[in-house]
């Protein structure tokens, strides 16, 4: 749902107040999404977010 939410939200058709009601969750909740989806769009399209799971131990080695 909050995957769903957040490009919904920054895709910008529905308001805050109408993605709320869809999704059953309070306004300012979508708000943060939203916040923290357009907050991490350049390190995940940098690679650096990659960089810092990796350097985490939180890389993808099974």
């Amino acid at each position: 749902m909050a995957r769903i939410s957040r490009l919904e939200a920054i895709h910008g058709d529905l308001t805050l107040a109408e993605l709320a009601a869809k999704h059953g969750v309070r306004h300012t909740i979508i708000a943060a999404w939203k916040r923290q989806a357009i907050d991490g769009m350049p390190a995940t399209f940098s690679g650096a977010g990659e960089a810092a799971m990796m350097r985490a131990g939180a890389g993808c080695g099974g």
